[in-house]
């Protein structure tokens, strides 16, 4: 049932998905008009949940298997950070999304910018997560 492949494997998806949204996605918010941004973005947060959800599921199912039939520091390292992860998540990154499909149009540039500054937080998070587990 447990397989190191498998949590390498999900990592390295959450991995490449972080750094592509963050270097790639949430800049290329600044080039649209705040009206189409809040068009935008309820279609693209509907579509990266379908791939977003599924690995951070299995992630935190994997880490968590990991953790408990393998214990050792780093993995419980790895645990505690792949639940940091959900926190910034779930109770910082989500809310923002929100706000920007809700907000008045002056308010979506800055709450955009304030995403891709809690997003750093995640992109180093899941690299630590990537390099305690590849290595």
């Amino acid at each position: 049932m447990y397989n190191m492949n498998w949590i390498i494997l999900i990592d390295f998806g959450l991995l490449v998905l972080v750094w592509t949204v963050q270097l790639v996605v949430y800049p290329g918010f600044r080039y649209y008009t705040p009206s189409d941004l809040q068009k935008w973005h309820g279609k693209y947060t509907s579509n990266i949940t379908i791939i977003v959800l599924p690995l951070m599921l299995s992630q935190l199912l994997l880490h968590g298997i990991q953790a408990i039939s393998k214990f050792h520091m780093l993995s419980s390292f790895a645990l505690f950070l792949v639940i940091c992860t959900w926190f910034i998540t779930f109770w910082k990154a989500v809310p923002l999304h929100q706000q920007i499909t809700e907000s008045r149009d002056e308010d979506t540039q800055l709450i955009a910018q304030k995403l891709v500054s809690i997003n750093w937080y995640r992109t180093l998070i899941w690299t630590a997560i990537f390099i305690i587990n590849f290595f």
